[in-house]
C-alpha cells in the first residue's frame, strides 16, 4: 500500500477517535457498544433472562437509549421498568419478552447505575 494511502487512512481513524472522545453524550455509534456484554450485566441487575436472538439494534446518538428487539410482538407489546434505566416490553397476549430500552448503555456497562 501506497505511503500516502496509509497516511490518509491514519488521519481518518485520528479524525473518528478525536471525534469520539469529544462526543460526551454517550455513545454515537452501535459500533462502539458492547451489546452482549450490556444485555449481560442487564441480565445481572434485573434478574431476567432475556432471548439470545436479536432482530433489531439502534440507538439514538445524544438521547443514548439503546432499544434491543428480540422479536415482534403478535398484536400489541406492554412495557415496564424493571430498573430506572431499563425498559422491558412483553407481547401482551403471550408474555413473551419481545424488545428492551436501555437508557445510557456505557454507564450499565460501567456500573454506575
Amino acid at each position: 500500500m501506497p505511503q500516502k494511502a496509509i497516511n490518509e487512512a491514519e488521519a481518518e481513524m485520528e479524525r473518528i477517535v478525536t471525534k469520539r472522545k469529544l462526543s460526551d453524550n454517550g455513545s454515537t455509534s452501535l459500533l462502539d457498544l458492547d451489546v452482549k456484554r450490556i444485555l449481560l450485566r442487564v441480565e445481572a441487575l434485573t434478574g431476567i433472562k432475556l432471548p439470545v436472538e436479536v432482530i433489531e439494534l439502534s440507538i439514538v446518538p445524544g438521547e443514548d437509549v439503546l432499544h434491543v428487539r428480540f422479536r415482534e410482538p403478535m398484536k400489541l407489546e406492554i412495557g415496564e421498568p424493571l430498573h430506572p434505566k431499563i425498559h422491558l416490553y412483553r407481547d401482551r397476549d403471550s408474555g413473551e419478552i419481545t424488545a428492551i430500552e436501555i437508557i445510557n448503555p456505557d454507564e450499565i456497562l460501567k456500573g454506575d447505575v
